[in-house]
């Protein structure tokens, strides 16, 4: 019989999977090849809406307001986007966590940063571990380009990302 001691430990010691989310700061690896031209592309937009739980409205000053649906809270947030051909930044000043990817050995790796903000620990990784998982999955339609992800693309950019999680 094992103690709860003994559950973690052995949590801590396995190796991460591409389905496993990462606490703050340790790299995630994904199954899926680098794409340095697809972070260009990417507007801040299409990235804040990949989130399932942001309600979003855009403000004038070109900040949004954002409803966190699943942490039950809002703010007001501005986005900076750094793209570089190894990497990737997206700076969220509201919740206080920056979005990063960066190659690895040929493959996207995904990892998220808490900054001073909104966001504790625990709200983070339950926002992100949604997030994420929806950011890899909209990263593998751009992996291969056949008709059917070309459909997916434009479904997903032309309809259910301009929608919020309540329409």
């Amino acid at each position: 019989m094992t103690t709860r001691q003994d559950d973690q430990a052995g949590k801590a010691e396995k190796k991460l999977e591409y389905w496993d989310l990462a606490p703050a700061g340790e790299w995630m690896p994904t199954n899926l090849p680098w794409l340095a031209d697809f972070w260009p592309t990417l507007p801040a937009e299409r990235l804040m809406r990949l989130n399932p739980h942001w309600h979003m409205e855009s403000l004038e000053d070109g900040r949004w307001q954002v409803e966190d649906i699943l942490a039950e809270r809002e703010f007001a947030t501005g986005v900076e986007l750094e793209p570089a051909p190894d990497g990737f930044d997206a700076r969220f000043d509201g919740p206080g966590l920056t979005l990063r990817a960066r190659e690895a050995e040929g493959m996207l790796e995904l990892r998220y940063d808490l900054t001073q903000g909104s966001l504790n620990e625990q709200q983070a990784a339950r926002d992100m571990y949604y997030w994420l998982a929806s950011v890899r999955e909209y990263y593998r339609l751009y992996t291969a380009d056949t008709w059917r992800t070309r459909f997916w693309r434009l479904l997903m950019n032309r309809v259910l990302l301009t929608m919020n999680p309540t329409q």
